[in-house]
């Protein structure tokens, strides 16, 4: 849906009205006149993110990974690559356009969620190079989780928003600038732990937390898809 989203929204007003058409949209700062260098680092981005956004979840589907294992590979190899761009160009705009929401912190999170990016990618790669598998498995899960914050800050945002009723929004920017990426890498670590665990009681609680975790996520892109990307279409 946020494949859908992004594709439906940018790419018919890039084409009828360029670069300047991302004037008459939400993006804050969208296009600013002048800046050449900005203006082409948020339309990478955006249009780049489409690709991201629909070829990542692929990656994580074994029976994609088993019977086609060229599809895997390449698919993988244009992900990664792809993230490193737009992640580069995100920190670009964070640091060069005026910040929102958040401020001097927000920027600082943002910073660091495309930080990991890099690092993630490189441990993914050098893992699947050496043939260390079980490693490359890890560390590809942990890079799917940073390069999915752009979804995790908007489905985390709605569910804040229909739970605390908008209340105390700028107190959950603050927080989840960071927890953008700590809260998914975290939930990740404790699954990779109950996989490796032979305690029947510690993979039940483990799976417990995971189903309440999706509830939750569910809460938020039900209200994300409803109330900000459908409407905006």
């Amino acid at each position: 849906m946020f494949a859908f989203y992004v594709a439906a929204l940018y790419l018919p007003l890039l084409t009828a009205h360029g670069v300047p058409g991302l004037a008459q949209t939400h993006l804050p700062n969208g296009y600013v006149q002048g800046d050449t260098p900005g203006n082409s680092s948020i339309v990478a981005h955006l249009l780049l993110s489409i690709i991201v956004i629909a070829s990542g979840p692929l990656q994580l589907i074994p029976w994609v990974r088993t019977r086609f294992p060229s599809f895997h590979r390449w698919n993988g190899r244009l992900w990664i690559g792809l993230s490193v761009v737009t992640s580069v160009s995100g920190m670009y705009l964070t640091w060069t356009r005026e910040p929102l929401i958040g401020g001097l912190n927000g920027q600082v999170g943002t910073s660091i969620g495309g930080l990991l990016i890099l690092i993630f990618s490189t441990t993914t790669v050098y893992a699947a190079r050496n043939r260390r598998m079980a490693d490359h498995r890890r560390w590809a899960f942990r890079l799917f989780m940073v390069v999915s914050v752009v979804r995790f800050f908007r489905i985390g945002y709605k569910f804040w928003a229909v739970a605390a009723s908008g209340q105390y929004v700028h107190e959950f920017f603050a927080f989840w600038y960071h927890g953008q990426y700590l809260v998914p890498l975290g939930a990740l670590q404790f699954y990779l732990w109950a996989e490796r665990n032979r305690n029947p009681i510690a993979k039940l609680a483990v799976a417990v937390f995971t189903m309440l975790l999706t509830l939750l996520m569910s809460i938020g892109i039900f209200a994300a898809v409803t109330q900000m990307w459908l409407p905006r279409l």
